[in-house]
């Protein structure tokens, strides 16, 4: 989308990137706020816009990288519950309900403010739905950028 070249640096947590990212090792990272923050908070690290769609409720006054000239941009990290392909449906559906209910409760919710979270819970055929955008968005992006693995 934005056409830079950039090279993938795996490491072994966002810890060991964000300080290779303010020793000058690395131009730079898309990490977690809740991994940020602190570096942030000290003045060691920049941030520059949030990948979202949205801007983010903990930091409302950060840009997205859509707003900053990159239109249709959006990179989120998202979790989710599967289980086997024969799980019983009724079995599904009981620990979706209690999941859901789960995320309700207000001890939860602020728990996932704190973290910069975003609950979506959703049903299992929503969840599907949503897998099978994700991979297509993204096998798009990497048949358009020419990506190939090593």
């Amino acid at each position: 989308m934005a056409k830079i070249d950039a090279t993938h640096v795996p490491y072994k947590g966002a810890g060991p990137a964000a300080i290779d990212l303010m020793a000058g090792q690395l131009q730079f990272q898309f990490g977690l706020h809740i991994t940020t923050k602190g570096f942030v908070a000290a003045g060691r690290l920049r941030v520059i816009a949030v990948s979202s769609a949205k801007r983010s409720p903990e930091l409302p006054n950060l840009p997205t990288v859509a707003e900053q000239g990159l239109p249709g941009f959006e990179f989120v990290n998202w979790f989710g519950m599967v289980a086997p392909t024969r799980t019983p449906a009724a079995l599904i559906a009981g620990v979706q309900q209690k999941v859901a209910l789960g995320f309700q409760q207000p001890v939860t919710q602020a728990r996932l403010v704190a973290l910069d979270s975003t609950v979506v819970a959703s049903t299992p055929e929503t969840f599907t739905a949503f897998l099978a955008a994700d991979l297509e968005k993204w096998g798009r992006v990497l048949r358009n950028a020419g990506v190939k693995a090593d």
